[in-house]
């Protein structure tokens, strides 16, 4: 979805071509605006991931203590 459709016929084709490109500037906007949120997510994701571990070595520390 990188190109326009270009129709100046005045006709239904021309009216279907403008609904087609509005379509495609809408996916256009929704895929701009997503593009920081999963940079973000990978971002989080990286800083997590290393505490879940530490999670599951505290998990297993506390139940070797466990009467």
């Amino acid at each position: 979805m990188t190109k326009w459709i270009e129709d100046r016929s005045g006709t239904e084709t021309q009216e279907l071509a403008e609904w087609a490109n509005q379509f495609v500037g809408r996916v256009h906007s929704i895929i701009k605006d997503v593009a920081p949120l999963r940079q973000a997510t990978e971002e989080i994701r990286g800083k997590t991931e290393p505490l879940a571990g530490l999670a599951g070595n505290l998990d297993g520390m506390v139940s070797r203590f466990k009467i």
